[in-house]
């Protein structure tokens, strides 16, 4: 049995028919239901990467994801409930142009699926984004021969091992669309290399 599928340059690549949205959140937890988004990171295409706070709650938080994100030093306001929300919806009025325009949005992340939960979530379930994401981490395991989904800082490692220059993940939400991106078009550069239809 033989499959074939159309390439990436067919039906992915900006211009074609659908536009990429880079995307990354920092959240003062991992408890989908307990903790807040606080900052968000994000590109379309080739755009410049845009990112900020948004309004959030640190009634409930994780003391550990505070720390990796390096929360208490880059938000030191005093009440996070009052940041001016223009951040977010600088984003929702990008997607609703897109969507607008009948082209479907495709997120791109390193952990897409928890990004765009909290974003729903936030924003009463709005549907604003394609129904299908592409995972950077998945996206690179037949490439790289990995059994597991690596994590971001990995695929950038072992595609730089590869002499591409990806930056580091900072886990700050524009720094890690940033290392999204340049790994997502290394490794769509490396399958069109194989001739791989994926």
């Amino acid at each position: 049995c033989r499959w074939t599928a159309l390439r990436p340059d067919r039906v992915g690549t900006p211009g074609a028919s659908m536009t990429y949205l880079y995307l990354d959140t920092e959240t003062v937890g991992l408890s989908l239901m307990d903790h807040d988004v606080w900052e968000i990171g994000w590109a379309f295409d080739d755009e410049p990467v845009q990112s900020g706070f948004v309004p959030h709650s640190i009634d409930k938080y994780d003391s550990q994801a505070m720390v990796v994100n390096k929360y208490w030093s880059r938000c030191p306001v005093e009440d996070p409930r009052g940041i001016d929300p223009h951040v977010e919806h600088a984003l929702m009025d990008a997607l609703n142009w897109h969507k607008g325009r009948g082209r479907p949005v495709t997120v791109v992340g390193s952990n897409p699926s928890f990004d765009t939960y909290r974003l729903s979530l936030r924003w009463g379930w709005k549907e604003l984004w394609h129904h299908r994401l592409i995972d950077v981490s998945v996206y690179a395991m037949p490439l790289l021969g990995l059994a597991v989904p690596p994590g971001l800082s990995a695929v950038r490692d072992i595609l730089n091992e590869r002499d591409h220059d990806i930056p580091a993940p900072n886990h700050s939400a524009g720094g890690d669309v940033e290392c999204t991106r340049a790994a997502f078009k290394a490794l769509q550069g490396e399958y069109e290399q194989l001739k791989v239809p994926f």
